[in-house]
């Protein structure tokens, strides 16, 4: 049974974690975690619904379990050298976000316009510290 159903479905619940993580590696590693947690937990499972349903929300899970185990980047704790300018030129830069898959492309573009921001605080008296406590 179990041969037949990981046939059936490894490749759409495999697809499933790929579209969540972007990482053939990862996303087959998931996948098998799907498979696994189901053999594992199979008891549990009341035919009420459709197996390849069980099947998605194991491998949701999954990927929501991958995402809490990620390490978050805190600015604080960013190098002040990669503050430096060591790129040429800012079309320079936009070349090699350019290139990043694009869930990871919208996270520098965010951490991007976030120290733009903080440099035009820090540069203007309005982002001045006196001026927040007085509000």
């Amino acid at each position: 049974m179990y041969e037949r159903m990981q046939t059936k479905y490894y490749d759409e619940i495999f697809r499933y974690c790929y579209h969540h993580v972007g990482s053939r590696e990862m996303a087959e590693d998931l996948c098998q975690d799907t498979f696994l947690c189901f053999l594992e937990h199979r008891s549990d499972y009341q035919s009420r619904g459709k197996l390849k349903n069980y099947l998605y929300t194991i491998a949701r899970n999954k990927c929501i379990d991958h995402y809490k185990k990620a390490v978050p980047i805190y600015m604080d704790e960013i190098p002040e050298q990669i503050e430096e300018n060591r790129f040429e030129s800012s079309a320079e830069i936009a070349d090699l976000v350019g290139k990043l898959p694009e869930k990871l492309k919208e996270v520098i573009i965010c951490i991007l316009e976030i120290c733009v921001l903080r440099k035009e605080l820090s540069n203007d008296r309005v982002g001045n510290k006196q001026y927040f406590e007085k509000v």
